[in-house]
C-alpha cells in the first residue's frame, strides 16, 4: 500500500515539477504531503532537488530559454540598444558637467577682462597745466 502512494505521489510531484499537473491532482498532492513526516518530507525533497542536477544545458538551449524569458517580460534587442544609448549620452554629459561648471566659474570671476580694483598709478613730471580726471567723476 505505501508502495503504490509512493508512486502516486511521485507522479504528481513529477507532474507539478513540470507544470502540468491540474487542480484536483494538486489538492491529492497538498493532501499526501501534509499527511508526511518532517523526515518523510526532506527525503522527498532532496530526491526532487537533485533530479537533473547533472544535466549539461548547451549554449543553443540557453540562448532560446533567454529569448523566451525576454519575449515574455517584454524585453527586446530594441530595448536593450536604447537603454546603452541612453546611458551613453548620460555618461558624457556626466563627463562634461564639471568642466563646463570650472570654465563657467572662470570665466566669470577670472578671466572675463576685469581690471584690477585696487588702483593705478599715473606719474606726471611736471604738474603745470594738467588736469586729472578719475572715473567717478572727480578731478
Amino acid at each position: 500500500m505505501a508502495d503504490k502512494m509512493e508512486k502516486v505521489r511521485d507522479r504528481l510531484l513529477s507532474k507539478m515539477v513540470d507544470d502540468t499537473i491540474s487542480g484536483d491532482e494538486l489538492r491529492q498532492l497538498r493532501e499526501m504531503v501534509n499527511s508526511m513526516t518532517d523526515d518523510e518530507l526532506g527525503a522527498v525533497i532532496d530526491r526532487i532537488g537533485t533530479d537533473g542536477a547533472d544535466e549539461v544545458v548547451d549554449d543553443q538551449t540557453l540562448r532560446s530559454m533567454k529569448q523566451a524569458i525576454d519575449s515574455r517580460i517584454g524585453f527586446t534587442d530594441a530595448h536593450r540598444h536604447g537603454t546603452m544609448r541612453w546611458r551613453m549620452v548620460v555618461n558624457i554629459a556626466a563627463a562634461l558637467l564639471p568642466v563646463s561648471v570650472l570654465v563657467s566659474a572662470w570665466l566669470y570671476f577670472g578671466a572675463g577682462g576685469t581690471t584690477d580694483q585696487s588702483g593705478e598709478i599715473l606719474s606726471v613730471s611736471n604738474m603745470a597745466g594738467t588736469e586729472l580726471a578719475l572715473c567717478d567723476g572727480t578731478k
